[in-house]
């Protein structure tokens, strides 16, 4: 009886420890999985850019910071409408653009996404050039990119997307749905402005060193004092502006804005 008793005891030892060291088990995934399941559930909370449910990540690309620009091929590319014209569109692919002046002073130009899209595609962006800043209020529609408002004196991060300024008829095309090459139109709001869509570029260089293909080309042609000014665009794909060029009467271009860093992708 003695040897039965003393071998329940120890199957009962036995039973103990399996249940605490299950208990323990769970006790340290549980959590874990917790994390996961949280983790997983913020990032599908982030609204998209082009599909309203975008998630960030903070990878940097540095660019080129060159001032010299050369076309490695102008040949015409297909003519159809570009389907997605989003994926060309400015400051919707990443948090942060940085840009190179070629001014005498050779300044920066700094765009940051501060309030991304809603389910209408309004978006709010700072622009930070010249020691001043000012703050855009932009809406992505299937006919294009519209820019609603600008704020020239903007100090404080405020969401302006839904100020009076911003809900008025008073507004810019920017970039139409529509790229097909030869149409134009007109910018309209408070920009005297007419855009034409250009043929595109195969692959554009900035500098010695960065190489951007699929590159759509816009030409704005505005009255300035009295004088026509003309100034080329240039878009890539799932990046957005990253040239600007000049072109005097005779067909001469000089770089006025080139892109220099992106931070913050959107995908």
């Amino acid at each position: 009886m003695k040897e039965k008793r003393n071998g329940h005891f120890w199957q009962m030892i036995l039973l103990l420890s399996l249940m605490g060291s299950l208990i323990i088990q769970a006790w340290v995934v549980v959590p874990i999985l917790a994390q996961e399941s949280s983790e997983e559930s913020s990032y599908d909370s982030i609204e998209s850019v082009s599909e309203m449910s975008e998630s960030f990540t903070s990878e940097e690309d540095p660019l080129s910071e060159d001032s010299e620009t050369s076309e490695e091929s102008t040949s015409m590319m297909d003519e159809t409408p570009i389907q997605d014209f989003s994926a060309y569109a400015p400051y919707i692919h990443y948090i942060n653009y940085r840009y190179q002046t070629n001014n005498q002073k050779a300044e920066t130009m700094e765009v940051i996404m501060e309030y991304t899209p809603d389910n209408n595609g309004i978006f709010q962006i700072a622009v930070f050039a010249n020691k001043q800043v000012s703050a855009h209020v932009l809406q992505i529609r299937s006919t294009g990119l519209y820019e609603l408002a600008t704020f020239d004196q903007y100090s404080d991060v405020k969401d302006l997307r839904y100020s009076p300024e911003a809900s008025d008829a008073d507004e810019s095309l920017i970039m139409p749905s529509d790229l097909t090459v030869g149409k134009s139109f007109k910018m309209g709001g408070k920009e005297n402005g007419r855009r034409k869509i250009l043929a595109p570029v195969s692959e554009l260089t900035i500098g010695n060193h960065q190489t951007f293909s699929d590159v759509i080309c816009i030409q704005e042609e505005k009255t300035v004092a009295g004088q026509v000014q003309t100034q080329n665009y240039y878009y890539a794909a799932g990046v957005g502006l990253i040239y600007v060029e000049q072109v005097d009467s005779q067909g001469h271009s000089n770089p006025v804005l080139q892109i220099t860093s992106t931070q913050g992708k959107l995908n």
